[in-house]
């Protein structure tokens, strides 16, 4: 059980991190259309 809530954690933070990429992501589209 142990285990799986590590697993878990891991992939919570994951997730976290894509979502951190995609908002960088999003940023740089703005940029874009603002050149």
């Amino acid at each position: 059980m142990k285990k799986i809530k590590r697993k878990r954690g891991r992939h919570e933070a994951d997730r976290g991190r894509h979502e951190a990429d995609r908002g960088r992501h999003e940023a740089d589209r703005g940029r874009h259309e603002a050149e």
